[in-house]
Formats: structure tokens, sequence, C-alpha cells
């Protein structure tokens, strides 16, 4: 699953835009993914952040511009999110669970 880009204007008149990239793997074999993630946070350079039960990992990486990820892994899935709006993604850890939880049933 991959989401692009969008473009908008203002109110009053600028132009602004938010990228947003969703990706979610699921790997099989499962060992797979942890090799995946563990490329995808050494890319990027996250970090882990948080330890949930169930999870193999949580990592985030924030930068320039306002740019951030998050990664979830978890039993040969891996979602990966990226954007570069102004919402702490930390914050929100517990909607990707969700969102993960959504791809595992299908």
């Amino acid at each position: 699953v991959h989401e692009g880009d969008w473009d908008s204007w203002t109110a009053d008149g600028r132009w602004w835009s938010t990228e947003t990239q969703l990706e979610v793997y699921h790997l099989c074999p499962g060992l797979l993914a942890r090799p995946l993630s563990n490329e995808i946070v050494r890319y990027y350079s996250m970090e882990q952040v948080e330890t949930l039960d169930g999870f193999d990992g949580v990592f985030y990486v924030s930068g320039a511009a306002g740019h951030q990820a998050v990664l979830l892994c978890r039993s040969g899935r891996v979602l990966f999110y990226r954007t570069n709006a102004p919402e702490d993604l930390r914050q929100h850890l517990g909607e990707f669970v969700q969102l993960l939880e959504e791809y595992e049933k299908r």
C-alpha cells in the first residue's frame, strides 16, 4: 500500500503541500520482517521510542522541515508511515496499531 502526495491552497491564497507515504509489508516468511525493518530504521536513522506488547519494534524519527516517520514491526508485518505534517506522530501510536491490525485481518 502506498499513498502519495497532495497539494492544496490555504484560505488566504498561499500554497502548502503535505507529503505522506504509507507502506505496509506482509512478509512471508515472517522472519524477513525484522531485517526489512532494520534496513528502514538504519536508512532513516530512526530510534526506538516505545516498547509495545507483541511488537518487535516501534521506531520514530523527526527531521528538517517537520519531516517525521514511524515504523511498527509485528509478526511478519511492517508498517512504515512518513509525513511532513506538523502533528507529532508519537501521539498517535495507538492509531497506527489499529491500522496495522486492520491490515492483519486481510
